[in-house]
C-alpha cells in the first residue's frame, strides 16, 4: 500500500490500523515490507511489530524493514 496523496486514507496510522491492514494479507505471500515515512510512522510500525497481536498474525520481523 502506498499513500502519497493527502486524504487518501482519513484513518490515523496507529498500531490498530497497521495490524488491521497487515491482517488482510497471508504472511506466507508477503516477501518483504519496506516502511518509509516520518519518524512517528516508523515508530508506529515498530510498536505494532513488538505487540503480541503481530505475532498472532504469523509475520516475522525479518519480513519488515524500517528505512
Amino acid at each position: 500500500m502506498r499513500l502519497s496523496k493527502e486524504k487518501v486514507n482519513p484513518e490515523r496510522w496507529d498500531e490498530k490500523f497497521v495490524l488491521q491492514e497487515m491482517g488482510k494479507f497471508a504472511p506466507k505471500e508477503v516477501n518483504r515490507v519496506w516502511i518509509c515515512g516520518p519518524p512517528v510512522m516508523d515508530e508506529t510500525f515498530e510498536r505494532a511489530m513488538d505487540s503480541p497481536a503481530f505475532g498472532r498474525l504469523g509475520y516475522k520481523k525479518e519480513q519488515f524493514e524500517v528505512l
